[in-house]
């Protein structure tokens, strides 16, 4: 990793909000799970929020 460091000191590796959302349910339960579909849209629906004014904007779009 330290050739990575050297090479692009500025560079910030994050996961996306998927992959973040996966990791998360992993330490709950798992995929096969009953409840785990319902589970990742709850933690979906309360992470990801509309805000009202870009809604707007993006409906007068």
């Amino acid at each position: 990793m330290d050739i990575f460091r050297t090479a692009w000191p500025d560079l910030v590796v994050r996961l996306d909000v998927w992959h973040f959302m996966r990791r998360l349910a992993v330490g709950v339960t798992t995929d096969t799970h009953r409840l785990y579909a319902a589970f990742m849209g709850q933690l979906s629906a309360a992470i990801f929020c509309w805000d009202k004014s870009d809604l707007n904007l993006l409906k007068e779009a």
